[in-house]
């Protein structure tokens, strides 16, 4: 069996799958019975025997050898061999395509696969999709999509900055002042919270909860958290670039800090670190407000004005 990615099997199965959608010629359709059969194989190898037939044959990580009548065999990430039978439409994506001797193949389909067919073989018609091709299709909704969801990170984060402003930057004084206890509520974050989901999803009454955990308040506390490090950062690259910050609502300190944070995320680990620095920071408020600790991450006094001569 051929090499496997991640990419090469989520895109190259929805877009096998996809090419595979047409109906095959007419006087090859017309020759098969169609009975609705179905096969779906995954990291097995299928055979389907001589004299057997199936509408649709789907194998992925694995081997197909085909040796009976198949409407469309689609193989992804393992290699098609097709001895002695009838197919109609054949898609392979990052694999090999074998066709013997004797094999009738209507249409072959191939994306980053290899192609072999023996002289008496008789294939209607073969094409072949590079993965640079597929890449470029895609391209554009990949574009889009990720211009979507940065813009509403930036407007939920605007949101919150104008919500709780002062707790944004308390947080974010927290992870200078005082960076032992951010650690250990990095941790606390980072190994306490997947912890108290696994107790909670131990019964059937704390599953309701334990998804709430996982599904609401673990993102919201790395998104406030990184939200936190960006008002940090937003609040300090506006003093040495003017002087002063904003009195009351960070806005533009979390515009300015998001914009540096999602550069920084680029390097890989950076976001996790900032995002688990943060999410310490908001924990350990979090946990003051809630029981009642000493404060000593008070909001500090910022110059919001020209600095006195």
């Amino acid at each position: 069996m051929t090499r496997s990615t991640i990419w090469r099997v989520v895109a190259a199965s929805g877009l096998a799958i996809a090419l595979a959608l047409p109906i095959p010629a007419a006087a090859m359709a017309d020759s098969f019975a169609h009975d609705g059969s179905i096969v779906v194989q995954a990291d097995v190898d299928l055979t389907v025997p001589a004299g057997t037939h199936f509408d649709t044959v789907v194998v992925f990580t694995a081997d197909a050898t085909i040796l009976g009548e198949a409407d469309t065999v689609v193989v992804i990430d393992g290699t098609a061999t097709i001895s002695g039978a009838r197919v109609g439409t054949l898609v392979v994506a990052g694999g090999a395509v074998d066709i013997a001797d004797g094999s009738v193949v209507d249409q072959v389909r191939t994306i980053d696969s290899t192609y072999h067919v023996a002289t008496g073989a008789t294939v209607g018609s073969q094409s072949s999709i590079e993965p640079v091709v597929i890449a470029a299709a895609f391209a554009p909704v990949a574009i889009v999509v990720w211009l979507g969801v940065a813009l509403a990170y930036v407007l939920a984060g605007l949101i919150v900055a104008a919500i709780a402003g002062a707790q944004l930057r308390r947080a974010g004084a927290a992870i200078t002042s005082e960076p032992g206890a951010v650690t250990l509520g990095a941790l606390g974050v980072i190994l306490g919270m997947p912890l108290l989901i696994v107790i909670l999803a131990v019964t059937i009454v704390g599953i309701p909860a334990a998804l709430a955990v996982a599904i609401l308040a673990l993102p919201l506390v790395w998104f406030v958290g990184s939200l936190a490090v960006s008002v940090r950062i937003g609040d300090w690259v506006l003093l040495k670039s003017r002087g002063r910050v904003e009195a009351h609502h960070p806005l533009v300190a979390a515009f300015v800090g998001m914009i540096v944070v999602g550069i920084l995320s680029v390097i890989p680990l950076v976001g996790f670190v900032i995002a688990s620095v943060g999410a310490g920071a908001v924990a350990l408020i979090a946990w003051r407000a809630a029981f009642g600790g000493s404060d000593r991450t008070a909001t500090p006094t910022i110059q919001v004005g020209p600095t006195p001569a």
